[in-house]
């Protein structure tokens, strides 16, 4: 116990001499300073980390940007490629329609057969010379029997050697109505899709598509407007909402 009072007497004498503070309190002080100096140093390395990052974010941020910009400008590239193949197709089949329902025959000529048709009911001269080939479309699938064990006749499809024997035709095919064939314009794959959608479309409740059809291979919608309709030409299912909203 005594040598501990005499420890914190002499630590106390020590503390009242004014150079001894000062000597203590410059140690602290040069402490201090190094390691404010360490600290200094550290956070400029982390800052320049960081800026660094930022950096590279920014440029990654770029680089996806472009390759945005390049992409919309790939897809609508190839959206625009996709629209000259269609319409170049389309207009090969601009002498070409489509007859639906006419019974198959064994061992049958297609192109006398749309003749007898033609003549018997569209009261349409239509002679063999103006046909350039017809033949019956393919079966994707194994043909199945309605009720009456009838088979649906595959259609025949005809390319006339002028438009206008093909319009002749198209104009009197509502003579078909109480029969069970139909004459259709032949048109292509995508046009078909198009053409189904839109008038699916005016199908639905609220719908401003009012109705749907095809003009010399392009498909056309009647949409509603304040003063009454309009009629619209659309391109691709993504022309569908605009014209329905």
């Amino acid at each position: 116990m005594a040598a501990t009072r005499t420890t914190k007497n002499l630590v106390k004498e020590v503390l009242k001499d004014e150079d001894v503070l000062a000597h203590i309190k410059g140690a602290i002080w040069e402490a201090l300073d190094t390691k404010f100096d360490e600290l200094i140093k550290r956070l400029d390395i982390q800052d320049g980390a960081v800026l660094d990052l930022h950096n590279r974010v920014k440029s990654i941020e770029s680089s996806l940007t472009n390759m945005q910009k390049k992409q919309q400008k790939c897809k609508e590239r190839n959206r625009w490629l996709q629209k000259q193949l269609n319409d170049q197709e389309q207009y090969s089949r601009r002498n070409c329609i489509r007859l639906f329902g006419a019974p198959e025959k064994e061992n049958e000529n297609t192109s006398q057969r749309v003749c007898e048709i033609a003549q018997q009911q569209l009261g349409v001269d239509l002679l063999l010379q103006d046909i350039d080939r017809s033949h019956r479309g393919p079966r994707r699938t194994e043909p199945t029997p309605n009720e009456k064990g009838e088979i649906r006749p595959r259609a025949i499809i005809i390319k006339l050697t002028s438009y206008q024997h093909r319009q002749k035709l198209l104009i009197n095919r509502r003579k078909l109505k109480n029969t069970k064939m139909s004459l259709h314009k032949d048109l292509t794959k995508a046009n078909r899709s198009l053409l189904w959608e839109a008038t699916n479309a005016s199908k639905l409740q609220g719908s401003n598509v009012l109705s749907a059809w095809s003009a010399n291979g392009r498909i056309i919608v009647s949409v509603k407007t304040t003063n009454g309709s309009m009629k619209r030409q659309i391109n691709s299912k993504e022309d569908l909402p605009l014209a329905i909203g």
